[in-house]
């Protein structure tokens, strides 16, 4: 998660996008998931962090994620940065 939250970043940057809201929910991993979150947070202030303590799909994550977009444009990526190339 940390990758791809960086490369997002990254390639923001490169491309002067200066109106930047990185979403993550965390749907209840039970790795180091929260804590790598918690510690990107303080280091991005354009990512918005969502906890679940427990899986509740992908549904409902969607759905919790689109609620708290603050802009029109939503790109979706699987957090293991597998489908989609930034570079």
């Amino acid at each position: 998660i940390e990758r791809t939250i960086r490369r997002l970043i990254s390639v923001a940057q490169l491309n002067r996008v200066t109106q930047l809201d990185i979403i993550v929910v965390n749907d209840g991993s039970n790795d180091n998931t929260k804590e790598v979150l918690n510690r990107l947070k303080q280091e991005f202030s354009s990512l918005n962090v969502i906890h679940h303590e427990t899986n509740l799909g992908i549904g409902v994550s969607f759905r919790e994620a689109l609620s708290s977009a603050k802009y029109d444009k939503i790109l979706v990526i699987p957090a293991d940065d597998t489908h989609l190339e930034f570079t």
